[in-house]
This record gives C-alpha cells, sequence and structure tokens, in this order.
C-alpha cells in the first residue's frame, strides 16, 4: 500500500534496537527542522498581518503584556564606568552591574 507521497512505506519490523534508535533520532530531527520552518512561517504571516493593519510590532506586544505602548520605567543603575549604560532594576541584571557588585561595590553605590 503507497502512502500520499506515492512511496511503499518503510517496515521497522527487521531493524534492531541500534538501528531502530538511529531511525529515531533521524525523525527527530526531522521533525524539529520541519517543526521550526513551520513556526517561522508562522510568524512571517503575523509580522505581515501586523503592517498590513498599520500597527507597530511593539504596540502589539505592549497589548499582548497587557501594558501601555512606549511606558518606560526610570532607570534606579548607572555604571559608573559608562554612563550611558543604566538599569531599572527590573528583570536580568545586566553584566556591568554583576561586575560591580563582584568588584565590591553595592547597588547603593551605583543608584542614581
Amino acid at each position: 500500500m503507497n502512502d500520499d507521497t506515492g512511496r511503499e512505506p518503510m517496515s521497522v519490523a527487521g531493524l534492531n534496537s541500534a538501528q531502530l534508535r538511529a531511525l529515531k533520532s533521524e525523525i527527530d530531527g526531522r521533525l524539529a527542522d520541519i517543526e521550526a520552518r513551520e513556526r517561522q512561517e508562522k510568524f512571517e504571516r503575523v509580522v505581515a498581518l501586523i503592517e498590513e493593519l498599520g500597527l507597530s510590532r511593539l504596540e502589539v506586544v505592549a497589548h499582548l503584556r497587557g501594558k501601555k505602548s512606549g511606558k518606560r520605567v526610570a532607570p534606579k543603575y548607572r555604571n559608573p564606568d559608562d554612563a550611558e549604560q543604566t538599569w531599572s532594576g527590573r528583570g536580568r541584571k545586566p553584566r556591568w552591574f554583576l561586575d560591580q557588585i563582584a568588584a565590591g561595590k553595592t547597588p547603593e553605590d551605583i543608584a542614581i
């Protein structure tokens, strides 16, 4: 019996455990590739629709998160070695902040 590709289905009945594991690994890898491609195509469709509707990506993300677009939190900390680098104290600590703490400074020492 042929499948929808016109090929005969593969029989796994005669394969040993090592061959089955190799086949499973190959199938898992192929599935991951297909799923990644399909996911990328979905994202591209979403981006095209956002642009078609005249929305910005930032607006859409802010809406999905339930926040107002463009609202930023004031920075609480400034890198003493580079005044352009700041951090609000929210989210993941930036590398420069961790480096300052490791060098013996306290968060109060680098607070704005």
